[in-house]
């Protein structure tokens, strides 16, 4: 394994790519027409009470997320469902369970891009994933809150680049069923593959009628499963664990033994990489190497 370093120095597809903070939209146009939502419809007092009944629809606590953050995406749910009030929502949702997962998608927004955050990648491709694989058999990687699967087909393409593809286990989770269905069918639009350079696209995407599909190499290397990480943690141990912008939406009371959770759930010098805006409060043994890249190292322990 000692040339994987060797390889990865001569890989040049993402240095020039720069990550946008794209919110993904769920084809808002399908649902029913009616009367559009005002930009400041009014939050009832029940409002919160309609909050703890959606997110018990797709058995998710609401009590563990930010009220103010989930009170400001209410005005976009209504516009998506084209209702002015709760009570309409609630009635709309009771007569139409098809559109509870799109709304819980707007509601917990999956920002992701390919190669998002160009500096984060390199040091993805240039350090930790070489140092893994020199170091380790089998490395296990896990992309939490995956969204579309953007960001785990990244690193897929960065182990297949290198000829390391199918030596690794490659698993990404998100509580919305909806997003895991569009990761596992590895289909985007074009919009998705801006920015890609083109022997990327050519190599690792084929057209189709409504857009691009994965190649079939990199969509049978991934696993993709429903899951909610603030009760199901994937059984390690992990090389490396992607949980960028999820907590940044949840209080600190869930954070902090989601933090420990995944802490213990690294090898020694596994890495753990986040949101710029997140940090592994509580955690004992993760020690900041690079923004937003967080290691295992028992010597950070006081």
């Amino acid at each position: 394994m000692s040339t994987s370093s060797e390889k990865f120095r001569h890989v040049t597809f993402a240095d020039s790519i720069r990550g946008s903070n794209r919110a993904i939209n769920f084809a808002f146009q399908r649902f029913p027409a009616g009367e559009c939502a005002e930009e400041n419809a009014s939050l009832e007092p029940d409002a919160d009470s309609f909050l703890r009944w959606l997110f018990r629809q797709a058995d998710l606590d609401s009590r563990y997320y930010r009220e103010e953050t989930l009170r400001r995406r209410l005005p976009a749910c209504f516009r998506m469902l084209r209702v002015n009030s709760v009570p309409q929502a609630r009635v709309l949702l009771r007569q139409n369970p098809a559109l509870l997962a799109p709304v819980l998608s707007v509601m917990l927004i999956g920002v992701t891009s390919f190669f998002r955050d160009a500096n984060v990648f390199a040091y993805i491709r240039n350090h930790i994933l070489p140092r893994r694989l020199s170091r380790t058999f089998r490395p296990r990687i896990w992309s939490i809150g995956c969204s579309d699967g953007s960001e785990l087909y990244s690193i897929a393409i960065a182990l297949a680049e290198c000829g390391s593809l199918h030596n690794c286990e490659l698993i990404g989770t998100d509580c919305r069923g909806e997003a895991i269905s569009r990761a596992s069918s590895g289909v985007f639009d074009e919009s998705s593959l801006r920015g890609l350079p083109a022997n990327l696209v050519v190599r690792y995407f084929c057209p189709k009628q409504n857009g691009w599909a994965i190649c079939r190499e990199l969509r049978n290397a991934v696993q993709w499963r429903t899951s909610n990480i603030l009760e199901t943690v994937e059984p390690g141990p992990w090389d490396l664990i992607l949980c960028r912008n999820v907590a940044m939406y949840m209080k600190s009371s869930a954070t902090q033994p989601l933090w420990r959770s995944l802490e213990t759930s690294l090898v020694r010098e596994g890495f753990l990489v986040l949101g710029k805006a997140e940090r592994p409060v509580g955690a004992d043994y993760l020690s900041v190497v690079e923004p937003s890249v967080f290691r295992h190292d028992r010597s950070s322990c006081s």
